[in-house]
């Protein structure tokens, strides 16, 4: 069994809320990671439900994996399929200025392959590295934020050079209303 878990879960709610009408997969989560079983069960999500927090363990039968970006390996290989003709700096450069994700890679490299006719160079050279469908895709993971969250991220956003995790407490309720 294999799964999109985070679509299960509800929107700027805190972390492992489940949508309504959907509560009963917590409770299943729950009797898998505690029942003994021949059964496994993947979940992917890019947030840990609550209950997989609470019951795994390296010793557990619940365990996690973090995943990372893509290797270079990998990324040559989609700019490849996508029909990308490119040098090893120009690959290491685009697959670093999506972090690796392959969804955002494969969405570039086809409108790298469709507007600049396969060019790499021409597309860092006219700076335009997010497209409808990367937009869409980082618009569908803020908008899981809660608004909390969501403040952080835009105050990150405006101020982006180094800053303690007091000073950005102190900044966040000094002009944030209502907090």
């Amino acid at each position: 069994m294999s799964h999109n878990f985070d679509t299960l879960l509800q929107h700027g709610k805190q972390t492992g809320c489940y949508r309504e009408g959907y509560e009963s997969y917590g409770e299943l989560l729950w009797r898998l990671g505690e029942t003994r079983h021949q059964s496994c069960v993947l979940l992917t999500s890019r947030e840990k439900p609550a209950q997989v927090a609470a019951l795994e363990g390296d010793g557990l039968p619940v365990r996690t994996l973090a995943l990372s970006g893509l290797e270079i390996a990998a990324g040559e290989t989609i700019l490849s399929l996508k029909g990308l003709l490119s040098t090893d700096h120009e690959t290491r450069q685009l697959i670093d200025c999506y972090r690796g994700n392959p969804l955002a890679l494969k969405i570039a490299a086809t409108s790298i392959r469709d507007l600049y006719e396969g060019s790499i160079v021409r597309f860092f050279t006219e700076g335009t590295t997010v497209f409808n469908g990367i937009g869409n895709l980082i618009d569908q993971q803020f908008q899981r934020l809660s608004v909390l969250e969501q403040q952080v991220m835009y105050w990150l956003a405006i101020h982006r050079e180094s800053v303690s995790e007091n000073a950005a407490w102190t900044h966040q309720h000094r002009h944030s209303p209502g907090f």
